[in-house]
């Protein structure tokens, strides 16, 4: 289940009651952006920062267990075509870091062969993943988005989430499943504004002094927001029906001349 539809109850056949998310409420921080770096890259650089993301690249550079212990490693992005074996190797050796996340790229499947295969690895690496408790995000290719969602809407595939990138043009298909993200400066961050998105926006990154630049225009472009737009229409492909309980706060207002508190 998505950070954004865990907490939700009342499912029935056919739609949803939205209800107050706690876990939401309580997650008041802004998005953040983080460096997304090679596992063999040196972190000691980093270790002011630190917090990071990692793209497997074949190596893990030794420091990456004492930076896990004082910072945080928050996500392993696997290479585009790793293999169930590969796949296995990368968990063994990067599980001590505690990552929260395990980011699988995937292209769209063609034909029917090709989706039975691609259904069959996912199943597998939540077989691997679910005891360790690390959660699975796939970040689909370009254009791909749309026949993921549906393959594994079909196949129940409720604990398997996405990563965001710029190449995403069907963002509904995927929104209530978003885990983490990547991007950069040239993207355009307002779709995933609109939808109150808050986790990490991992930035492909080498140095800390560019890195920070970066992560100042992002921020100066696409200032946080703690709430989404609007409520979503639909979670997991089913119509949401808003709950008369819960409602928006409005900001503080004071009828001029009166001193009236909200």
């Amino acid at each position: 289940v998505s950070r954004r539809t865990a907490g939700m109850s009342d499912w029935d056949s056919s739609s949803v009651k939205v209800r107050v998310n706690r876990s939401l409420l309580l997650h008041d921080s802004p998005m953040r952006v983080l460096p997304l770096l090679s596992s063999s890259a040196d972190p000691a650089p980093w270790s002011r920062l630190g917090e990071v993301e990692l793209a497997w690249d074949g190596a893990l550079q030794g420091g990456w267990t004492a930076f896990a212990r004082a910072g945080g490693v928050h996500a392993i992005h696997l290479r585009p075509g790793t293999s169930l074996e590969e796949a296995a190797e990368v968990l063994h050796r990067t599980l001590p870091l505690g990552p929260d996340f395990l980011v699988l790229p995937a292209m769209k499947p063609e034909g029917r062969k090709a989706a039975f295969a691609f259904l069959g690895r996912i199943e597998a690496l939540l077989e691997a993943l679910a005891p360790k408790g690390l959660k699975l995000a796939i970040r689909p290719g370009p254009g791909a988005e749309t026949e993921l969602a549906r393959l594994l809407k079909e196949s129940r595939g409720e604990a398997v989430g996405f990563c965001w990138d710029g190449g995403v043009r069907d963002l509904t298909s995927i929104e209530d499943r978003l885990f983490c993200a990547v991007g950069s400066a040239a993207n355009d961050l307002d779709p995933l504004r609109r939808l109150g998105y808050r986790w990490n926006l991992a930035v492909a990154a080498t140095e800390p002094v560019a890195f920070e630049a970066v992560k100042t225009a992002i921020e100066t472009r696409f200032p946080s927001v703690l709430f989404p737009e609007a409520l979503p229409t639909h979670v997991m492909g089913r119509p949401v029906l808003p709950d008369p309980g819960v409602r928006f706060a409005r900001p503080p207002h004071r009828e001029e001349g009166r001193g009236e508190k909200p």
